[in-house]
This record gives structure tokens, sequence and C-alpha cells, in this order.
């Protein structure tokens, strides 16, 4: 099967695209930690795409998907921001 393009945000801003095989319960949840990030710092879609991209958080979450998608997401939401820093 060839790899599907995958959205990780869609309204109608730039969004964050991933190539992958199946959406697996990691990808699900990297979108769900994309729309969680913006919602908390009250950021577009673009703003969310730049912060991500240039502080490789999106290979963060997939790394850390063990410990991550056990918690809540106001917590999920600081792991994100203490990464950032951490790698700033």
């Amino acid at each position: 099967m060839p790899p599907v393009t995958v959205p990780l945000t869609w309204q109608g801003e730039n969004v964050i695209l991933i190539q992958v095989k199946t959406m697996s319960e990691q990808v699900k949840f990297l979108s769900y930690c994309v729309e969680i990030y913006k919602a908390a710092k009250h950021i577009s879609g673009k703003q969310t795409y730049e912060v991500f991209r240039s502080h490789c958080v999106c290979d963060y979450i997939l790394d850390c998907y063990g410990a991550l998608h056990t918690t809540g997401a106001e917590y999920t939401a600081d792991c994100v921001d203490e990464f950032i820093m951490a790698h700033s």
C-alpha cells in the first residue's frame, strides 16, 4: 500500500503533513496533540505548525507516545511547552 498524506490540522491554514501507511494510534495522538496545543496557546494552525516544525515537536510526541498518551490534555500541552523550552 502506498503512503497516504495525513493533515494534522485542517482549518484552511497551513497544515502539518506527514506520510503514513496507516492511521496508527500514534498518528491519531499526534493530531490530538496539535489541536490541544493550539487551543491551549490560543494560536493559529500556522503558528502551531511553525512551533512544532522548528522544535521537532512531532518527533518528541511520537518518541514519548507511550507515556504521553496516558495523560490529560493540559499535562500533555505542558510537556510540549517544557520540551520546547528545553530545546530553545
